[in-house]
């Protein structure tokens, strides 16, 4: 219903509307809250083929985007429609949120990774910088870093670290311990994770990160640490044969250098 409500706000704001075209939006939000998607859709179509204004041509692109995205999973085709939108209108309120819709699809649902860097930067460079800002830029990061694009996601993270109040100033001590593990700086990896590790309060956050400090000091050959950060999460992590198999290794290894 709060979908539904969303969508009665964003058509009866600001808009003039002819009886025809009030009577056909009903008609396709009544479908959607009966869950007829489709029949909404082919309603909304209607109205885009009979000349409508474009500020309401502008909002059923939107509302089009959302419908594809969120109820018929089909994204390819919701970013079509946000397309559309980024290229009719020129209101930052309209740019702004087909922009972000764009970027969540690309980096949550298609894992394309370029596809949300281009978003992302775009919405990290709006003047006046925009309320979710920090969470643009941290995606950003990210974004580079899921194509390995390291250079570019650290600068980010370094960044971020620089800004103690920023929204995601913990989690970039995790993000830079990732980034050189995968570059195979271990000791490096491991710094920036003591420093996470100090900082953040979730337990299910530490436990993972000291699972990964562990493989970074066994990586080392640091055969001691690693098996006592393994041993310390007996209990913990989530998946216990993985930890007593890593003891195990361990175990064995420093059995064989005796010899």
């Amino acid at each position: 219903m709060r979908y539904i409500f969303f969508i009665t706000l964003i058509f009866f704001s600001a808009c003039d509307f002819t009886p025809r075209i009030q009577k056909e939006i009903l008609v396709a939000q009544n479908n959607i809250s009966k869950q007829k998607f489709q029949k909404a859709i082919r309603k909304y179509e209607e109205v885009l083929n009979d000349d409508c204004p474009q500020e309401i041509r502008i909002k059923i692109y939107y509302q089009l985007g959302q419908l594809y995205s969120i109820h018929l999973f089909n994204n390819l085709k919701a970013i079509s429609y946000f397309r559309k939108v980024k290229n009719e209108s020129d209101d930052p309120k309209w740019l702004c949120k087909s922009e972000e819709r764009i970027a969540e699809i690309n980096f949550s649902y298609l894992a394309n990774y370029k596809g949300s860097i281009e978003s992302y930067r775009k919405l990290t460079r709006f003047v006046p910088s925009l309320q979710n800002h920090e969470f643009y830029e941290y995606r950003l990061g990210l974004s580079y870093k899921r194509i390995s694009r390291f250079d570019k996601s650290q600068d980010i993270f370094r960044s971020i670290l620089k800004k103690p109040k920023h929204k995601y100033y913990v989690h970039a001590f995790y993000e830079m311990g990732i980034i050189n593990f995968k570059k195979e700086n271990w000791e490096k990896a491991v710094k920036y994770w003591i420093l996470y590790i100090r900082k953040e309060k979730r337990r299910d956050n530490i436990v993972r990160t000291k699972f990964l400090m562990a493989n970074a000091y066994e990586t080392m050959e640091n055969l001691k640490q690693a098996y006592d950060l393994y041993y310390s999460l007996l209990g913990e992590y989530p998946n216990t044969e993985v930890v007593k198999n890593r003891l195990n290794s361990i175990y064995e290894r420093k059995i064989a250098r005796r010899r």
